[in-house]
């Protein structure tokens, strides 16, 4: 068993330490949402993208005006030989790359401890927390 520690904004810290503290990112994460088209039958994604978003958003590591969610259905998929009765759902958290791997782990447990809690009947939940390379992600914003 490994030694966890309380809740912090959504999130239980190995040994109570939250690896993140101050430092947060104004031009990130996306988060994307890939599914099976038959998952919008069983689970409401608008919702559900929502509850990923205040995951990441609660986690304190960027700023909120940063984070940008969406979500994409896919028509055609197979999972391993299940075909049609293999539903999935995948979470992409695309992050700037300054994060260890136990940093990026612990960004991703609480996404994937939502989708076992919040959705059923879908074969595969996963999660995969990726690096971006700052000096390659170019940003415009139109913002005031």
């Amino acid at each position: 068993m490994i030694p966890c520690g309380p809740i912090v904004a959504g999130i239980v810290f190995l040994n109570g330490v939250n690896p993140f503290e101050g430092k947060k990112e104004a031009v990130m994460p996306h988060i994307l949402m890939e599914y099976s088209e038959p998952v919008a039958g069983k689970t409401n994604i608008k919702a559900l993208l929502s509850e990923i978003h205040a995951v990441v958003r609660n986690s304190g590591l960027f700023e909120p005006e940063g984070i940008k969610s969406r979500a994409v259905s896919f028509p055609l998929w197979q999972v391993g030989d299940l075909r049609d009765e293999g539903h999935f759902i995948h979470i992409t958290l695309m992050i700037l790359n300054k994060r260890s791997i136990q940093q990026r782990r612990e960004l991703g447990q609480p996404i994937l401890e939502l989708l076992k809690r919040s959705v059923s009947g879908v074969h595969s939940l996963t999660v995969e927390v990726r690096e971006m390379e700052k000096k390659t992600y170019l940003i415009h914003r139109d913002m005031p």
